[in-house]
């Protein structure tokens, strides 16, 4: 994690984004630690990085909830149908 300070500014890579988004271990000490930072800065590589770690780490999340949904309209639609006589 690189968290470098500069006249209160914190330049963060993803290592350290990714922590402020999912809970990992060290997550509450570098929230702590950022609590009385004027500004946080990263690279475009950066955000990249982390956008791409916080999709991977909630990819089989994101397919519960899909796959709830889905159960969830077929309910629906059960219901909604007349039942066959």
């Amino acid at each position: 994690m690189s968290a470098e300070r500069d006249g209160g500014v914190v330049y963060l890579d993803a290592s350290a984004l990714v922590k402020l988004v999912l809970p990992e271990e060290e997550s509450a000490a570098l929230v702590g630690a950022l609590a009385d930072t004027r500004e946080l800065v990263t690279s475009v590589v950066g955000a990249v990085e982390t956008r791409r770690a916080v999709l991977g780490a909630t990819a089989g999340i994101r397919n519960v909830f899909r796959t709830a949904e889905r159960l969830e309209r077929e309910r629906k639609a059960q219901k909604a149908s007349p039942p066959e006589t």
